[in-house]
């Protein structure tokens, strides 16, 4: 009897021993399962981690704010006029009068309004510095010869301070780009005035710049603030302008 029972138990603890292997065997692969499961998620935690510290938010926080794209292109434009004057200041007198005859040849428009200005005659250009109209909200406007032309940015900071109106509306090499294209692209005919050409291709790309690609006579009227701009880089110099003409939509 005592043989048989120490076999039995001996068995019982074998299948036990069975038994626990088995259940160590499920939990361990339960567990590794889990804690692979748990390595993925760590890993995919480093990463959301990783990409929070190169996130917007932070990365803007931490870096130093420098000079927006607009003010760079304007201090480029600066600069370059200050390299021209400078190089002019050097030259001798006989290759200042080469430099002359080269523009008179280039732009005789120009040059005669520079040698022969003339007066004033009729025409209506205000100039800068007087009481701004009524109906003007920036500070910056002229009077208008008609009420349609009685129009304001109304920004309290006005549209013409802005760093990009120097540079896309006012600069005669981006002005002179406008112009080629559309002498060179679209087929029209470029204007012998240089500064009425200069002009209009700044109404142009003031419209294009607000307002973006417009249909066949769909026009828009131009800020006073805006129009004066342009005109006092370009003007006229008999003051004579032709002003705002609707189109057939309007």
């Amino acid at each position: 009897m005592s043989s048989e029972s120490s076999i039995t138990s001996r068995a019982e603890e074998s299948s036990d021993d069975e038994n626990v292997r088995v259940r160590t065997e499920e939990t361990g692969r339960g567990r590794g399962r889990g804690r692979r499961r748990g390595v993925r998620g760590g890993v995919r935690g480093v990463r959301g981690t990783r990409g929070s510290g190169r996130g917007r938010g932070r990365s803007r926080g931490s870096r130093t704010q420098g000079p927006t794209r607009d003010v760079l292109a304007l201090e480029e434009v600066n600069r370059r006029t200050d390299v021209l004057q400078e190089e002019i200041s050097q030259m001798e007198s006989e290759e200042l009068k080469q430099l002359c005859l080269k523009m008179a040849e280039k732009h005789p428009s120009l040059v005669h309004d520079i040698l022969r200005p003339a007066p004033q005659q009729g025409g209506y250009h205000p100039q800068p510095g007087g009481a701004s109209p009524d109906w003007c909200v920036c500070g910056k406007c002229r009077e208008m010869p008609t009420n349609t032309e009685k129009v304001c940015c109304r920004k309290e900071r006005c549209v013409t301070l802005l760093p990009d109106f120097a540079v896309l509306i006012l600069d005669e090499a981006v002005l002179a780009l406008g112009r080629i294209y559309r002498r060179d692209v679209l087929v029209f005919d470029d204007d012998a005035d240089w500064n009425k050409a200069n002009r209009h291709q700044g109404y142009r790309q003031y419209v294009l710049w607000t307002h973006g690609r417009l249909g066949a006579g769909d026009r828009r009227v131009i800020p006073s603030c805006c129009v004066w701009q342009i005109r006092d880089k370009y003007p006229d110099p008999f003051g004579q302008y032709t002003g705002f003409v609707p189109g057939r939509l309007g």
